[in-house]
């Protein structure tokens, strides 16, 4: 859903395959612009959003999370936001819920070192009809969840995850 006019606020570091595959190589693979900061605080990111029209970042909980807790949070325009991607861990309810009195929306998904990294992801809508969910396999990644002998499992069951692509070490 990102265009050329997109602006990114990498949160990320790029060492990390969330911080260049995850937010950087997409941005740069359809000629939209890439913001990138010498460090992370949560109250540069609140002014970046601002100053720089930010449409869109992909971060992990805990950075979300400082933000919301920062005291320019309930001042900073939002109004450039278009994707707020969570990803690394479970998006609590009370950080959701803060973003959300501002209109704002997340998506959240599943991924891994060795899938470069995309395994599973969602819509807006499908993280809030479904919070705890990683939402649905990537285009071209097979999922499964199974048991210890190897056997299917439900989705809402626990399991080992298996992963299958061509995006996949």
């Amino acid at each position: 859903g990102i265009d050329p006019r997109a602006i990114g606020l990498v949160l990320l570091p790029l060492f990390h395959t969330g911080g260049m595959n995850g937010s950087v190589l997409p941005l740069l693979a359809i000629g939209a612009t890439v913001v990138l900061r010498k460090r992370w605080d949560p109250a540069d990111v609140l002014r970046t959003i601002e100053t720089e029209r930010v449409s869109g970042m992909v971060g992990v909980p805990i950075q979300f999370q400082m933000m919301a807790e920062e005291a320019r949070f309930d001042h900073t325009d939002f109004s450039s936001v278009a994707a707020l991607i969570s990803g690394g861990g479970p998006l609590s309810d009370a950080v959701s819920a803060r973003y959300l009195d501002k209109g704002l929306r997340f998506t959240q998904g599943y991924g891994l070192t060795e899938a470069a990294p995309g395994v599973t992801g969602m819509l807006p809508e499908e993280f809030q009809a479904h919070p705890g969910s990683v939402g649905r396999q990537c285009l071209h990644v097979d999922t499964q969840v199974v048991d210890a002998k190897g056997q299917s499992r439900a989705a809402d069951e626990e399991g080992e995850i298996r992963v299958r692509g061509p995006n996949v070490m």
